[in-house]
Order: C-alpha cells, then sequence, then structure tokens
C-alpha cells in the first residue's frame, strides 16, 4: 500500500469530497467563455448559484436573467423564514439568502425588471436593493416603495421614496411625511436686558457595523444610499430626482449583508425632520417657511422664577401642538389624511433648555419631560 493512502484515511480524507472541491476550483479558474453560469445558476447549491450570478454579471449574460429570477424567488419554508428574522437581527446571513443577495446584485447591475412580488418578501432583509429595483419596475410600486418606510430606516432612504412617490402626490407617503417630521425646539434663557441669539446644535450619529466576510464566495455589490443635493460624484449612481436627489453607491466585497438603511448622519441642517417639512410644502404648494409648524423652532425666554418659566414653557408646548394640528387639517382638506387620522396626529416635539443666564442660575426643570404629560388629541 503507498504510503499516502494510510496517512489520508486516518486524515478522514473522502475522495469524493477532494473530487468534488478539485471540480469547483477548476470551474472557478476556468477561462472566462468555459465558466459554467448557465448551469450553476440553475443549481440547488448556494454557493455555485452565487459564483453563477458573479460572472452573469462579468460577462453581461443578459439571456440568463430568468435563472437570477429564480433565485430570487425561490420559496422558503415557515422555518426559513423564521431563521431569516432572526438573521436579520444580527446582520449574518444565511447562504440561502447570501445567493438571493447576489443574484439582486446581478439584475441591479443588468437593470433588470424584477416582478415586484419577488422582491416583497425581501423588504426586510435587503431594503436597499429592493429599492434600488423597485424604483426602476415597470409597475406601480408605490405600496411597495410605502413598506419600506414601514421597517427601520434612515434618511436616505426616505429621501429617495419621498422623491420617488412625491411627484404622484401620494397620500401614503403624505402621512409617512407626518409619521417622520417631529420638531426640535429649543428654549434660551436669559437674564433681564443681556443679549438674545446665542446657537444651537444637533446631535447626530451614525450606525457602523463589522460584519465576517465570505472567503469562499465571490466579491459582490453591497450598496449605500446618498441624497446628492449638490453635484454627483463620478461613482454616484442616479436613483430619483428632487431637491435632494437620491443616488447610490456599490462597493464590492464579500460581507453580503445590506447596511443601505441602517448607516445615518443627521445634522442640524441634515435630518429626516427636515426633509420631511420640505415634503409636506410640496404637497401643500408652499415654502417650508410657510408651514404653520416648522421643524425647527425656539423659544427666547427672560428668567423671572420658576412659576413663570414653568408657564411660558408649557404654552409654548401647546401652541406648538395646536400648530401640528392645524397642519394635519391642511393635509386633510386636501385629501392626503382622513379626518380621523388628521385628529389622532401628534406632534413628535423634541425640546431642550439651553440655559446662557450670566447669573441667578437657579437650577432649570427637565422640560422635555413636559412634552411627553400632553395626552393624545
Amino acid at each position: 500500500m503507498p504510503v499516502g493512502r494510510p496517512i489520508l484515511a486516518a486524515a478522514g480524507f473522502q475522495p469524493a469530497l477532494f473530487a468534488s472541491l478539485l471540480c469547483l476550483a477548476g470551474a472557478l479558474f476556468a477561462q472566462p467563455d468555459e465558466k459554467p453560469a448557465d448551469q450553476w445558476i440553475r443549481s440547488p447549491e448556494p454557493l455555485k448559484q452565487a459564483w453563477a450570478a458573479h460572472w452573469i454579471a462579468e460577462q453581461k449574460l443578459t439571456a440568463l436573467i430568468p435563472g437570477l429570477l429564480r433565485v430570487v424567488e425561490s420559496p422558503e419554508s415557515s422555518a426559513d423564514a423564521a431563521a431569516a428574522n432572526a438573521i436579520a437581527a444580527t446582520g449574518i446571513a444565511s447562504d440561502a439568502d447570501a445567493a438571493k443577495f447576489a443574484a439582486l446584485d446581478t439584475l441591479i447591475q443588468l437593470n433588470a425588471d424584477v416582478p415586484l412580488r419577488d422582491l416583497e418578501p425581501l423588504v426586510n432583509r435587503f431594503p436597499t436593493d429592493v429599492l434600488i429595483l423597485a424604483s426602476r419596475s415597470s409597475e406601480d410600486a408605490s405600496p411597495l416603495l410605502l413598506k419600506l418606510l414601514d421597517r427601520p430606516h434612515n434618511r436616505e432612504a426616505f429621501v429617495a421614496v419621498g422623491d420617488l412617490l412625491t411627484p404622484k402626490r401620494n397620500a401614503g407617503f403624505a402621512k409617512d411625511a407626518m409619521k417622520e417630521f417631529c420638531q426640535s425646539a429649543t428654549v434660551y434663557v436669559y437674564n433681564p436686558d443681556q443679549p438674545r441669539g446665542m446657537g444651537g446644535g444637533w446631535a447626530g450619529d451614525m450606525l457602523g457595523k463589522t460584519d465576517p466576510p465570505r472567503p469562499d464566495w465571490p466579491d459582490t455589490g453591497s450598496y449605500r444610499l446618498v441624497e446628492s443635493g449638490a453635484k454627483r460624484m463620478r461613482a454616484w449612481i442616479p436613483l430619483a430626482d428632487g431637491p435632494h436627489a437620491a443616488s447610490f453607491i456599490r462597493t464590492a466585497n464579500k460581507i453580503y449583508v445590506d447596511h443601505g438603511f441602517d448607516f445615518s448622519s443627521e445634522g442640524s441642517g441634515d435630518n429626516s425632520c427636515i426633509r420631511a417639512e420640505e415634503f409636506l410644502a410640496t404637497y401643500l404648494e408652499a415654502s417650508p417657511s410657510q408651514l404653520p409648524v416648522r421643524a425647527d423652532a425656539t423659544l427666547d425666554l427672560v428668567w423671572t422664577s420658576p412659576e413663570a418659566f414653568e408657564a411660558a414653557v408649557r404654552g409654548f408646548i401647546a401652541e406648538q401642538r395646536v400648530r401640528y394640528a392645524f397642519l394635519a387639517g391642511q393635509l386633510a382638506a386636501r385629501s392626503y389624511l382622513t379626518t380621523d387620522e388628521a385628529l389622532k396626529a401628534r406632534l413628535n416635539l423634541r425640546i431642550r433648555a439651553d440655559d446662557v443666564r450670566q447669573h441667578d442660575r437657579t437650577p432649570l426643570p427637565n422640560i422635555s419631560d413636559w412634552a411627553k404629560d400632553s395626552p393624545p388629541r
């Protein structure tokens, strides 16, 4: 017996598995015209499907788009669906989902028209890919675009959906804009005869995640949304036009996780509340300055006593809520909201005090709690 055979046997060597790996390696390193994209896109093995999707994009094999659609539309059991929800929470994709992710990337690159019924089940797992493909659909994608806003999303996703639906004056998006709208209010507290006009700020954040790569899998595209009101960069791919046009950027990697709805950066002049204000103004054929309530508000208050301070701040809060109710009534008058929806609308108010007094530093109460005291109408 040859010396090597007992060693391989002791190591649990399986000839069939070794032959399969040799076949896979041979296919991976074959010349472009020898890559079995047509065969592997029909394979039940997710890894082969992903490699086939990679080759189809590489060689622009549009004739194989039906095979990519079969990967995307492949049914899943209830157990698979439950696992997919757990995966969405952890950010780690299953092999089957990774194959779908690769297929979606290639469909985007080939500018394919994907049936919306196949995209709808993927809203929670691959929202960015779904958004891009839905924006190009020959069908009416309005319900699916609104469904994307039912799940957690960032400002860029909200702007992209708004850019797509606002030209149609879609009533569903007007309702979403009312939910997205919030007011950031600052109460500046001064002493008598003290100069006014102090500045404020907005606390924003950016979410970052680190995911494990798939070393044996091909590079595939991950997409990030960009709000591109300024001139578009060369790498930005247009998605939807508007005052703050939406674009996306493709990055090739082996992560196989969609974070396009996660990453966000909010600033004092760049946040979802202001964008919602702008969209609502468009629906009402007005400028944001003409709206009865604004996304940013300030109150200059001269300190005299704790009782007077509380009365003034609570009065300001009540006034902003009345203004918001008036905005809801304006939308209802144009049939963007029902009367019942307008009556139930409640302002999301974020209020804080900025103590700029130069003397008499009597401690101020936590006024953010006062905004929570107002009962729903």
